[in-house]
């Protein structure tokens, strides 16, 4: 379980944060694959870390008088050297497996779709962070931490399509008040000109003919572009967004 706060509000305000900077199967990883070593990417030092930041900047500032805080759910993959946030990191010490990977964060993405369906006067609040690409004008998939795998068929399996899970929270049954936070690159991969299709990322299907009230989301980087971090500090986007907040 990735919950580490749950509070009593209802309406009230439920976070699903995500933070990847250790890759298992990419280069310098635990166990690299030939998989992992398609997407010639390095391992991350501020993702994790900037997750943590704003999870507890949810729990330790955020107010709203008509949605309380009421669910934090956080699952991050630091590197070795990586400094999470204290009071992030002993609520984490409590959970058995806060790993971001496609298993841990199909499961707790529905469980917090849940949460929010539960009233349309809930706010919903997503960070993620890690590595990302782009493989259409408008989308935003973000690698997760077992991205290379040899364990499943389509290489972009354990990753998280958020075009695709940001559209199925876009109706009038769910929270209408969300915010979205997309702290990644968004450059295609040198990989997707050797191959016709790259499938299988995580999304969401939603329901048609509605849509929520208020849903934007907020990209570190524009198409194409890279997004950046300070080494072994936060990202700039993380930087920019917890002083506006």
């Amino acid at each position: 379980m990735a919950r580490i706060y749950q509070g009593d509000a209802s309406p009230g305000t439920h976070v699903f944060v995500v933070g990847v900077s250790k890759y298992q199967h990419f280069e310098h990883g635990n166990e690299p694959t030939q998989r992992g070593e398609l997407f010639n990417m390095p391992q991350l030092s501020s993702a994790a870390r900037s997750a943590s930041d704003f999870a507890a900047w949810m729990i330790n500032k955020y107010r709203r008088s008509d949605a309380e805080l009421a669910s934090v759910r956080v699952l991050l993959s630091p590197s070795q050297d990586e400094v999470i946030h204290p009071d992030i990191q002993v609520r984490l010490q409590q959970q058995a497996d806060f790993a971001a990977t496609r298993e841990n964060v199909e499961r707790e993405l529905l469980a917090f779709q849940r949460d929010c369906d539960s009233d349309t006067g809930n706010v919903a609040v997503v960070y993620v962070a890690g590595h990302g690409v782009q493989l259409t004008k408008t989308g935003s998939i973000v690698l997760l931490a077992d991205c290379g795998s040899n364990d499943h068929a389509q290489l972009l399996h354990c990753a998280i399509d958020m075009a695709a899970v940001h559209a199925g929270f876009n109706h009038a049954n769910t929270a209408q008040s969300q915010y979205w936070f997309v702290d990644a690159c968004r450059q295609r991969p040198a990989i997707a000109s050797r191959f016709e299709n790259l499938n299988g990322a995580l999304g969401l299907d939603g329901p048609t003919g509605s849509v929520a009230e208020s849903t934007p989301m907020f990209i570190a980087a524009v198409t194409g572009t890279q997004a950046y971090g300070r080494v072994n500090g936060v990202t700039l986007f993380n930087e920019a967004l917890i002083a506006g907040l």
